[in-house]
């Protein structure tokens, strides 16, 4: 909570998102480690602030092959954490056929991991939200019209 109350504090300044393959921002953590998490936008809701990213989760260094849009984020004053989450599938990824992968192929892959992600990041970043199915547009709606509002302790 600590890490995403940082990245969305507005008197930081500018928003600087965590690393591609930094700490998971999703609570409850998945069970495997975050190979990906990315193309990080800020989104405001009725009386909070969060961050939609898309991630993948994986115990190896594999092919980003299918997407996790995620949206993280606190309420105005912190007491509610909020997050929504739907896997989504795009044109946009690289095709990359592994069935013939020998330890050279996965070597050169493992090597160029980085340079791999930020391109994928890149074309992410310059999607539509119809680029996405389902599209983005219907997701990013409901997030920005949740407003979410104490029990009442009548």
């Amino acid at each position: 909570i600590a890490t995403l109350q940082t990245l969305l504090d507005p008197a930081a300044g500018a928003f600087v998102p965590p690393p591609p393959t930094g700490e998971s921002l999703l609570l409850p953590d998945w069970t495997a480690p975050v190979l990906f998490q990315d193309a990080f936008r800020v989104i405001d809701f009725q009386n909070g602030r969060g961050v939609g990213y898309f991630a993948q989760y994986s115990y190896s260094v594999d092919p980003i092959t299918s997407l996790i849009y995620t949206f993280t984020g606190l309420t105005s004053d912190g007491l509610y954490y909020v997050t929504l989450q739907k896997a989504v599938t795009s044109d946009l990824l690289p095709d990359i056929d592994m069935s013939g992968f020998d330890q050279d192929d996965w070597e050169a892959f493992y090597d160029g991991f980085d340079l791999y992600v930020e391109q994928i990041t890149a074309s992410l970043l310059a999607a539509e939200p119809d680029d996405f199915s389902p599209s983005l547009a219907p997701l990013d709606a409901l997030i920005r019209s949740l407003e979410i509002v104490s029990p009442s302790l009548d």
